[in-house]
């Protein structure tokens, strides 16, 4: 294994453990994250993680459970590690369905990510891609 290789995977385990502890320290924890092109009924529909460069809309469904109080999360959005959008989302007590949507451009065609932040914390990060 080179050095590069190391220092790569010791930044993975250090991040994962932080995000870990993050989730353990604020009670918080995001059980479902589904990537998806409609939500009905409080339900993802078309759930995916690469989705054509024809479509409109992308929704990052959440769960999250464990809240002890009313609190607000964000659904931070972004196109090749730029940040595009971040959607403030209200989380009630207990166990609570939240989503935000992205229009997404035709050019818009490469990786997407979505980081769930309490505060300056990352709960959760998730990727998906568009493509031709």
């Amino acid at each position: 294994m080179t050095w590069k290789n190391c220092c790569i995977c010791l930044v993975s385990i250090l991040i994962l453990t932080g995000l870990t502890y993050a989730q353990e320290e604020s009670g918080l924890s995001v059980t479902d994250m589904k990537f998806c092109t409609d939500v009905q009924d409080r339900a993802p529909i078309g759930i995916d993680s690469i989705f054509g460069s024809t479509v409109e809309h992308i929704y990052c469904f959440t769960l999250i459970e464990n809240a002890e109080d009313t609190t607000f999360v964000s659904h931070v959005w972004y196109f090749n590690d730029e940040k595009i959008a971040e959607v403030s989302l209200k989380i009630g007590p207990a166990r609570w369905r939240t989503w935000s949507s992205k229009k997404i451009m035709k050019e818009w065609v490469g990786k997407w990510r979505v980081d769930i932040v309490l505060g300056d914390i990352i709960l959760r990060s998730e990727e998906f891609h568009v493509q031709d």
